[in-house]
């Protein structure tokens, strides 16, 4: 079996240096001719980049083991990440896993090379601490399936008397190929009357990737 790695990266807007150029050219061609093209499956050559970081760039989320990034805004660290949703009780449905859709909430990222992705997300149930028990499911949906498969589940039964609070946290870990992706945290409660429905805020949700 062959293997190409791309050594050198030339980017839109970036200067490629003419010697390098080659190299990699004649390097890619020395692959290409060492496949027996009469014995090969289809789709079965992939390649994959790995972009050395710019530490001086702070918006060059897409170098190195970060391999996601926002093409529509810039992120302050290194992880893509966003924060501040919030759900009120009229958008859950008891027994229903619900979706935290809003605007300014979604996380839409795009990832260049396949890679290992680590998804993350907290969260924190408010209730009415004189209600009775409840139990809040979530998830890390990804594309409208579950991320990594993976479910947290988070109950009030396991709180301090009067305690109004249950923190939600989620990770779950999925390989991706490279492509477009919409990450929205979903939750579910579990009441015994509907009318207890909690409301969920200070939802983060957040993503990284490493090559492998």
């Amino acid at each position: 079996m062959t293997y190409y790695v791309q050594k050198n990266v030339f980017t839109p807007g970036d200067v490629a240096d003419a010697d390098n150029l080659m190299i990699e050219f004649y390097r890619a061609a020395s692959a290409i001719s060492s496949v027996d093209q009469n014995n090969i499956a289809p789709y079965s050559i992939n390649y994959s980049v790995a972009i050395p970081p710019n530490p001086a760039e702070s918006s060059d989320k897409q170098r190195g083991p970060f391999v996601c990034y926002d093409p529509a805004s810039h992120h302050p660290n290194s992880l893509l990440y966003s924060t501040g949703g919030a759900m009120s009780t009229s958008a859950l449905t008891n027994l229903k896993f619900s979706d935290a859709n809003a605007v300014g909430f979604d996380l839409n990222f795009t990832t260049r090379t396949s890679a290992i992705y680590h998804f993350f997300l907290q969260a924190t149930a408010e209730r009415d601490a004189a209600n009775p028990p409840l139990i809040v499911d979530a998830i890390i949906r990804l594309n409208g399936s579950s991320a990594g498969g993976t479910m947290t589940t988070s109950s009030s039964n396991c709180l301090s008397a009067g305690d109004d609070k249950i923190p939600i946290s989620v990770r779950a870990t999925q390989f991706l190929e490279p492509g477009v992706y919409h990450m929205t945290p979903s939750f579910r409660v579990r009441a015994k009357d509907p009318a207890d429905m909690p409301t969920i805020t200070n939802i983060s949700i957040g993503v990284i990737g490493f090559i492998r």
